[in-house]
């Protein structure tokens, strides 16, 4: 049996399609967990969960409003004795057939701990309008684990489930841990969901991020990461272009502090170049030096609240 957490903040408009979607006869149960929703996706939820005796809703309205954690505080709430846990944000579509081979890949395969499959896009402008989409966004020869996935419950209650203090990257640093007792994570090429969601241009979800700090977010990553070497390495590599921004913001900063403008702008421009030719992005690039901003600027924020932590002891 399985056992569905869906994460929700503010997704009245996309909670309902996410709840309909999920029909396969072997989902027990369905936990809709929330984060402090200002809009009416309780309302919404709880209304679903008359015709359908699976789904339950909860809130929490205290911080950390992460991703990990509402995936936690879900966890914490199943009830049945399923064998899977499928994790679904409120803003997805589960898309039929993927159970059928997901459950297939872990049958047969002890040594892995979760599959996820392929992901469509959908964005959505400012006024609601689909403005564009994108097929088969990941890159099945990099690996890489999201948001949605299929896991063993045993497994990810044994490593303790995610860090729920971490904004990004909770799913790599929890797959990192699986993969030191010896599991991995596979993402298989069978569409998985349809995620429908903002255009990165939009107001919405520029507003989002700034509020989420999802911007200045991976400082939390970098400070716990220190405490591993085998994980700051792969967590270096993974983020190598943001990090390679940093370092130039720092030493650019050097230089204007010294009077030589012109030569920390110029290397600046010429990583901007660098990290474009390799990403082949001028837009992704151009992200990246944002992320490098805003990595450094989290760092800021996170020494003034540890010393905030520690003067208040």
């Amino acid at each position: 049996m399985i056992s569905v957490v869906v994460i929700t903040r503010n997704e009245a408009v996309n909670v309902k399609r996410t709840l309909e979607s999920l029909v396969d006869s072997r989902i027990s149960e369905v936990i809709v967990s929330d984060s402090n929703s200002t809009d009416n996706t309780g309302e919404v939820v709880r209304l679903y969960a008359l015709s359908d005796k699976r789904v339950s809703f909860f809130s929490y309205d205290n911080s950390p409003f992460t991703a990990a954690r509402g995936r936690n505080e879900g966890v914490a709430r199943i009830k049945n004795m399923s064998s899977y846990i499928l994790f679904l944000d409120g803003d997805m579509e589960l898309l039929p057939g993927f159970l059928n081979n997901a459950i297939s890949e872990l049958e047969n395969n002890k040594d892995i701990a979760a599959v996820a499959g392929q992901m469509h896009n959908y964005f959505y402008d400012d006024s609601g309008y689909l403005a564009n989409k994108e097929l088969d966004v990941y890159d099945l020869t990099k690996n890489i684990p999201g948001g949605a996935f299929l896991i063993r419950k045993n497994l990810f209650l044994n490593v303790g489930g995610f860090n729920s203090d971490l904004v990004v990257n909770e799913e790599s640093e929890l797959f990192f841990r699986l993969s030191r007792k010896g599991f991995l994570f596979k993402r298989i090429f069978t569409p998985m969901i349809n995620h429908h969601t903002e255009v990165p241009t939009s107001g919405m979800r520029l507003k989002d991020r700034l509020k989420d700090r999802k911007i200045t977010a991976l400082s939390k990553n970098f400070i716990v990461s220190l405490s591993s070497p085998a994980y700051f390495f792969e967590f270096l590599m993974k983020n190598r272009y943001t990090f390679l921004y940093s370092l130039g913001i720092i030493v650019s900063m050097v230089f204007v502090s010294a009077g030589i403008m012109n030569i920390g702008v110029y290397l600046l421009f010429l990583i901007f170049l660098f990290v474009s030719f390799m990403v082949k992005s001028f837009r992704i690039s151009f992200n990246y030096l944002v992320y490098g901003f805003g990595f450094l600027l989290g760092l800021v924020f996170d020494v003034i609240d540890r010393t905030k932590r520690v003067i208040l002891k």
